[in-house]
């Protein structure tokens, strides 16, 4: 049933993302902003000089021509409007090639941390049946996810050893404190691992996450 849950999780959060085309809106415009602005006061004080000599350049070769072959000036006037149009397009080129570049990049490494916080959020709440992190092939922090899997899944189990030791012991309803307090522990388990209406689950003997934590297991 969690990895059911997991699935639906998951796709529910991929379809979000799908229509609202940023993963963390706030983050990727923060940053995307920050570089394509450094990128573009770099480009600016290379290209300065270069423009400015090109406009000195053009000045000289206009005086001559008006000087000597007069009707050399459209030539040079329309050379003059290519090459400002030429330099501004490769401006906007660059500024828009940066954007998708840093746009694709934020994407890919907030991602996964988007995920794993919901993950925890989850977890704190005390639902324990949530299934494991996904993450999409393309994004990064694909080890660091493997390893969150493998402690999720690792304590997940050791709260079901717990519930089935729990379960093991035999308290006498004579004893109303102590008694109360273990049938309290038992449904408390439960409710993190969501089997209070279900068979117990035996995760000693292999029946549910002893695949995927081997899977995930390091060597």
């Amino acid at each position: 049933m969690w990895r059911h849950r997991s699935l639906e999780h998951f796709s529910s959060q991929a379809r979000v993302h799908h229509q609202s085309r940023f993963i963390d809106k706030e983050f990727q415009i923060k940053y995307t902003l920050q570089i394509v602005f450094t990128v573009m006061l770099a480009t600016l004080f290379l290209m300065a000089p270069f423009y400015f000599f090109f406009l000195q350049n053009y000045s000289i070769f206009q005086d001559l021509a008006y000087q000597n072959s007069p009707e050399l000036l459209d030539h040079l006037e329309r050379e003059h409007t290519w090459i400002q149009i030429a330099f501004f397009a490769g401006l906007l080129a660059m500024i828009t090639f940066t954007t998708t570049i840093c746009y694709r990049m934020t994407g890919v490494i907030i991602g996964p941390i988007k995920v794993l916080r919901n993950h925890l959020k989850q977890l704190n709440r005390g639902d324990w049946d949530i299934g494991k992190v996904s993450i999409r092939s393309n994004d990064e922090f694909h080890d660091f996810i493997e390893e969150f899997n493998y402690f999720y899944l690792s304590y997940r189990q050791h709260i079901n050893q717990e519930l089935q030791m729990l379960k093991k012991m035999n308290l006498h309803r004579s004893n109303a404190e102590s008694y109360s307090i273990w049938r309290q522990l038992i449904q408390e388990k439960e409710k993190q691992l969501n089997i209070e209406n279900q068979k117990p689950l035996n995760v000693l003997n292999g029946e549910v996450d002893a695949e995927d934590l081997d899977s995930l297991h390091v060597s």
